[in-house]
């Protein structure tokens, strides 16, 4: 009896820290490979509910996307000649950092991480 109200209480307890993750601020955004750039993202949390700003290189970018727990998923809009697509990064946050994979146009997946700022 006592293993199982440990067991729940570790769940809570996990589930609580897990719901102080905040991404609000802005964070520094790398990917990897040949699509390989930086850029300086801006994420407003409301709840489970993200908002993206993106500004690289190539130009600022709008996207949306949610975070549950520690896992967060996000995209990013970009301009192409035969119409918009989107970058969509997966992954987990930690304290300051967060890192995942970023699927590209044509399903090319690369790794990405981020620092806040």
């Amino acid at each position: 009896m006592k293993k199982i109200l440990l067991i729940v209480l570790f769940f809570f307890a996990t589930q609580a820290m897990a719901a102080d993750i905040n991404v609000d601020g802005k964070w520094i955004v790398k990917t990897e490979g040949p699509y390989g750039r930086t850029m300086e993202a801006t994420f407003v949390q409301k709840d489970e509910k993200i908002t993206v700003h993106a500004v690289d290189a190539m130009g600022s970018r709008e996207g949306e996307g949610t975070i549950q727990g520690n896992k967060i998923i996000w995209y990013v809009k970009i301009d192409m000649p035969r119409g918009d697509r989107k970058i969509t990064f997966t992954g987990n946050v930690s304290g300051d950092s967060m890192q995942g994979t970023a699927t590209f146009v044509g399903d090319v997946k690369v790794n990405w991480s981020g620092k806040r700022m």
